[in-house]
């Protein structure tokens, strides 16, 4: 497991979106590409009123990538004798290595997904009507993976945590880099996705970056998968129990308990999972009671829990007949539709940690929430928690 791109050139473009799945299969991702469609004032890539023939351009060899593929003799000439409104430093090579910001360019508004690219000093999706604007094929600029394009061209600094916010799906592949934070990742994914590392190299780190250990793994032991008993690995992350953590994730050291502030995760749910009809019942971290800890991990998604049921607020005691709101959350955009909710009817959202995150009025809460578990209080309602995937 461990945890923690976007390609295109010309007609392979579905073969390499199937490539790369993994990122499309998140729903939120895609509905957000709409983002990084130029606006109407986008720029072209020549513009006729800065050829200038009368300019006088210095005699040397400073050589520019014009934004048309052409190399210029310095950003002089470029401009004036080009009409370039942006180039790289650099002679052009025809590839993606030349990291051509496509952020001015308007490719037209279509919906169609692109590729990935170089977008405004971040790599990013790109949507468009095609890759050939005035005559000029930007194609050449595309990536087939956010990786190799951060790497080529958004690596001024080490780690750039935007990336980590993406929740992507990394392949589960042992092809182990050493991040330019000194740490050990399964692969290019991971290191970008969970470390925010903008750059590394193969292989794993030296001295002190072995966390992840493939030689631990043990096909023999079969772990117990159905009792939880939560543990922090040296990833930052929070894995089902010692067993699994050891001979299924390859983590080399953890310590008891889950990792701090780790409460719920979408990817542990499994509503179907058969968890044992065993009466032990604990209060989970989201303020709900469950049968037992199997369920609070694979129903509920949680990963910190204490023996016992919940106790009722003397408050929920005194208003047992007020109804409880039910929320039914949309997967597709993360917000919800609150049942029996009249249209001057105020509610608020808060997160795991308690913080507000939305507020408003009536039965839409089109929050745009992101993965994850949150408490809703709605005027004349109990409060009730609510999951959105």
């Amino acid at each position: 497991m461990i945890r923690l791109t976007w390609c295109l050139k010309n007609g392979l473009m579905t073969i390499r979106l199937i490539e790369t799945k993994s990122i499309m299969r998140n729903a939120m991702i895609v509905a957000l590409l709409g983002l990084f469609m130029p606006d109407a004032t986008a720029q072209t890539c020549v513009d006729s009123t800065l050829i200038n023939p009368l300019a006088i351009c210095p005699f040397i060899w400073a050589p520019v990538c014009g934004c048309n593929g052409e190399t210029y003799s310095n950003d002089c000439v470029a401009e004036n004798m080009g009409g370039m409104t942006s180039w790289v430093e650099g002679e052009c090579t025809g590839t993606n290595s030349d990291c051509m910001d496509l952020g001015g360019i308007d490719f037209g508004a279509c919906d169609m997904v692109m590729g990935i690219a170089l977008i405004n000093g971040s790599c990013s999706f790109l949507s468009g009507c095609g890759w050939e604007v005035d005559e000029v094929d930007y194609s050449v600029y595309a990536f087939e993976t956010v990786e190799s394009c951060v790497f080529s061209c958004d690596s001024q600094d080490c780690t750039d945590l935007a990336y980590t916010e993406m929740n992507m799906g990394c392949n589960d592949v042992w092809d182990p880099v050493c991040g330019c934070d000194g740490e050990t990742y399964s692969n290019a994914c991971y290191a970008l996705f969970l470390g925010g590392a903008t750059s590394w190299t193969p292989g794993e780190c030296e001295g002190g970056g072995d966390c992840i250990d493939p030689s631990l793994a043990d096909p023999t032991i079969d772990c117990n998968i159905f009792n939880p008993f939560p543990v922090c690995g040296c990833d930052s992350l929070t894995h089902f129990n010692e067993c699994v953590v050891t001979y299924v994730d390859w983590v080399s050291s953890y310590t008891e308990g889950a990792c701090p502030e780790d409460c719920f995760d979408a990817e542990r749910v499994q509503e179907d999972f058969p968890c044992q009809e065993i009466a032990a019942p604990v209060c989970g971290c989201d303020s709900v009671t469950y049968d037992n800890p199997c369920e609070a991990w694979y129903i509920g998604g949680l990963a910190q829990w204490t023996p016992g049921p919940c106790d009722t607020s003397e408050l929920d005691e005194m208003n047992e007949s007020i109804p409880l709101v039910r929320a039914v959350p949309n997967p597709t955009t993360g917000s919800f539709v609150l049942f029996g909710v009249d249209a001057n009817q105020t509610w608020v959202v808060f997160n795991t940690m308690g913080a507000k995150v939305a507020e408003g009025v009536g039965p839409n809460v089109d929050a745009h929430l992101e993965s994850g578990w949150y408490v809703i209080q709605v005027e004349g309602f109990r409060s009730t928690s609510v999951v959105v995937y």
